[in-house]
């Protein structure tokens, strides 16, 4: 239960950092939709307003045109112009049409249209070209160096352009006190939000389904890199637990699970180097199971290694966790401490006294005692640490010479003090 509970937050944790990207990846695309809508406006009010203006500019150079006076093409009461009515040989009346009619009739003729336009000045001198708010805002920011301005309003795009006096409309609005370059007002036009929103609404759905894909392969993905992870951290795993294993089995006697002879002797060089250059003191324990021997031959191999294991552990107890120890060879062991004659001397007393306390029982009940031979770096001046393990070997030579469960210390001159 805990591992299915643990898979499904890996998942549930993967999943959210694999969401980051795609959300942050769809809030930049409607960014740049929304940016696109609005230059679609733009280019849609730009056009217009071009193709109107070009319109506009035609008929202001022409200084305006002549159209039948009908219903729906009134003379224009605002325009003040000579001619601005005449008559054909055949009795038909033309009237000017300039280009600010002309645009007036134009949005008169669009309003059954989805476009909308509108003539308008802050000094209109047709009171229908009066601003609203939004206009009146607009012509305020042109006089003030503004290009262009667009809203969405209502469902209604709105866009707007300033109109320059040029030198052909100076005969309509001279009287207005405008010259060549001014603003007179602008061009504002409309059209409805719903063809650019239909757009809009398909590329968004659009951009929801790449994301969703995006976010799903991306997630199979990460999953699919995980699994491969685990699987490579568990190959990893195995393979330094294995390495650890034969490091162990390397490093370590198989009977007695303390350091075999190399491991040993390695760690013994090693400690010993440093020792020496910190002038510290180093002693060296041989530690010989006596009779040991006879033990094998009178209650078997099995027993004999039985005995080797319980004194192994025994002696584990009576050592600190950082001084050294192993199997030396056989039923010899070896023991490297930082520590003086005196305390190497209690050590070993301790060691001697924990060996005869273990009982064994085969045929009989029985106990065992070790010898052991002591020699320090200081006290006993070796040449190197060859030199201090074959002292330390000598007195316990001289410790199983002189009736066994005891330890000598080997002195300076060669001979050994033997603690009875």
């Amino acid at each position: 239960m805990l591992k299915y509970l643990s898979s499904f937050k890996s998942i549930v944790v993967i999943g959210l950092i694999c969401l980051i990207p795609v959300v942050f990846s769809y809030g930049l695309s409607l960014k740049t939709l929304h940016a696109s809508a609005w230059q679609m406006i733009q280019i849609k009010g730009e056009t217009s307003f071009h193709l109107i203006q070009t319109m506009r500019l035609w008929n202001a150079g022409h200084g305006g045109v002549y159209a039948l006076v009908t219903v729906q093409t009134p003379v224009n009461p605002y325009l003040n112009v000579p001619e601005r009515e005449i008559e054909t040989p055949s009795g038909k009346t033309l009237t000017v049409v300039n280009p600010a009619y002309m645009t007036r009739q134009l949005g008169e003729r669009l309003k059954d249209t989805q476009v909308e336009i509108h003539l308008t000045s802050l000094k209109p001198l047709n009171p229908n070209n009066q601003p609203d708010s939004w206009e009146r805002e607009a012509l305020s920011s042109f006089e003030q160096g503004e290009q262009k301005r667009m809203i969405l309003s209502n469902g209604v795009y709105r866009y707007m352009q300033p109109l320059k006096v040029e030198p052909a409309c100076m005969e309509c609005h001279q009287s207005q006190g405008y010259q060549v370059g001014d603003i007179r007002g602008g061009l504002s036009i409309s059209f409805p939000s719903d063809d650019i929103n239909e757009l809009l609404a398909g590329l968004r759905a659009e951009i929801i389904w790449a994301h969703q894909i995006a976010y799903v392969l991306l997630l199979l993905i990460a999953l699919l890199v995980q699994v491969l992870i685990h699987k490579l951290a568990t190959k990893l795993q195995y393979a330094k637990s294995r390495q650890d294993e034969l490091n162990t089995l390397a490093s370590t006697d198989e009977l007695t699970q303390l350091a075999n002879r190399r491991h040993l002797l390695a760690s013994f060089f090693e400690r010993y180097q440093t020792v020496e250059t910190q002038n510290l003191p180093f002693s060296v324990l041989m530690i010989d199971i006596d009779y040991f021997k006879m033990v094998n031959d009178r209650y078997g191999h099995q027993m004999g290694d039985q005995v080797l294991k319980r004194f192994a552990n025994e002696l584990m107890k009576n050592l600190r966790d950082h001084d050294l120890s192993g199997r030396y060879g056989g039923e010899e062991f070896m023991v490297a401490l930082n520590a003086n004659i005196a305390l190497a001397s209690t050590v070993a007393e301790r060691i001697r006294q924990a060996a005869e306390e273990i009982s064994f029982y085969a045929e009989e009940a029985f106990t065992i005692s070790v010898s052991i031979g002591i020699a320090e770096r200081r006290f006993n001046q070796p040449k190197g640490p060859e030199d201090l393990i074959r002292m330390s070997d000598e007195a316990l030579y001289q410790a199983k010479a002189r009736g066994r469960n005891r330890f000598c210390v080997a002195t300076q001159n060669g001979s050994v003090i033997i603690n009875d």
